[in-house]
């Protein structure tokens, strides 16, 4: 059995998207049928995808004055490998980013989403539905078009490198 229809990942994702719960955030799971690369599934097709997703309302959530930052990674994994880094890494600094904004009893004027993507291994499908279908149509249109802040997207973060301009920022977030 591939990892995408285990167990194991059905296990995780609930261990997620409870934690994420228990910090507070409002959750809910956005479950998705992949529409790209289906080669890759052969004859039993592909799996389901679920997004897990966490909303930390600022005081202006649902209007066209909040600023919405959007902090994701993804998490399923490569078949076969244990997912340390690629991309535990990743959830375990979004979670922490979670307990965090909880436990130091944060009040924000501007809301946060937390996203957990779903098959970025074959694809980036998770994030893809997730703008497409969550972002843009329940968020973005129902909230009168607040403004978009950016994305902060933590994918295999162990992997430390010290070339100069090995990652970009925009320069208002330096």
């Amino acid at each position: 059995r591939k990892v995408s229809r285990s167990k194991l990942k059905e296990n995780i994702g609930s261990y997620i998207w409870r934690k994420i719960g228990t910090f507070g955030f409002l959750t809910g799971a956005q479950t998705f049928q992949p529409n790209q690369f289906l080669h890759v599934y052969g004859a039993a097709g592909p799996p389901p995808g679920t997004n897990l997703i966490g909303i930390l309302p600022g005081e202006t959530w649902g209007t066209d004055e909040d600023r919405i930052l959007v902090v994701g990674a993804h998490w399923d994994t490569v078949e076969n490998t244990g997912g340390l880094d690629d991309n535990g890494s990743g959830v375990a600094a979004m979670m922490e980013l979670a307990r965090a904004l909880s436990h130091g009893e944060c009040s924000a004027r501007y809301s946060i989403i937390l996203v957990a993507f779903d098959l970025e291994e074959v694809g980036s499908q998770g994030s893809l539905v997730f703008v497409q279908d969550f972002l843009i149509a329940k968020v973005m249109e129902a909230g009168g078009y607040p403004q978009f802040r950016g994305a902060i997207i933590m994918d295999s973060i162990l992997h430390h490198n010290m070339t100069n301009d090995s990652q970009t920022m925009e320069e208002e977030w330096r």
